[in-house]
């Protein structure tokens, strides 16, 4: 927002980040030009009684904790799940499911994957639900500054990462 950075690697669209950055295609990206697609899981402590059918959370005892700013609060809220937003980072988040303070986790999938391959210990204390909770477009955003000082080359970076996304060597 500040302009002291050019851009922002996987930055997933919400309506409240445009005066952050801006996002291929303006105030409505377009998905086209996004990085990559993934989605947040659902995890939960192994032997607890959450469930997830796509549309509705069960069983649960608590929050669903989610990383300080993550879009997927908004999902939560607008279904009135309450919300922790109160960790910064995953392992934080985690160890917050695992100590039981609370009922849940909202991470995204590449995330769940790293953290079942990377902290064993953890991994064998939690598990992912298998229905994302939602999937949704990551792009690269740009800063305004960066955009205003040359929209063309801006266009043409969002075009770049469209083509290689779409190539065989990808």
């Amino acid at each position: 927002k500040a302009n002291r950075m050019d851009g922002a690697f996987g930055v997933s669209f919400k309506i409240d980040r445009l005066d952050i950055g801006v996002y291929p295609g303006g105030n409505q990206p377009d998905d086209s030009k996004r990085l990559f697609t993934d989605g947040y899981m659902l995890l939960r402590n192994k032997g607890s009684n959450v469930t997830w059918d796509g549309k509705t959370i069960g069983g649960l005892d608590g929050a669903v904790g989610i990383q300080l700013g993550y879009s997927v609060g908004d999902q939560l809220k607008a279904m009135n799940i309450p919300v922790d937003d109160g960790s910064i980072n995953l392992r934080e988040l985690v160890r917050k499911l695992v100590a039981g303070r609370i009922g849940a986790a909202a991470i995204g999938r590449s995330d769940a994957n790293y953290l079942s391959s990377k902290e064993p210990t953890l991994d064998k204390q939690f598990e992912i639900l298998p229905i994302p909770l939602v999937q949704k477009p990551y792009f690269l955003m740009l800063s305004h500054q960066v955009f205003d000082a040359n929209p063309e080359r801006a266009l043409r970076l969002w075009k770049a990462i469209e083509t290689e996304r779409k190539s065989a060597s990808y």
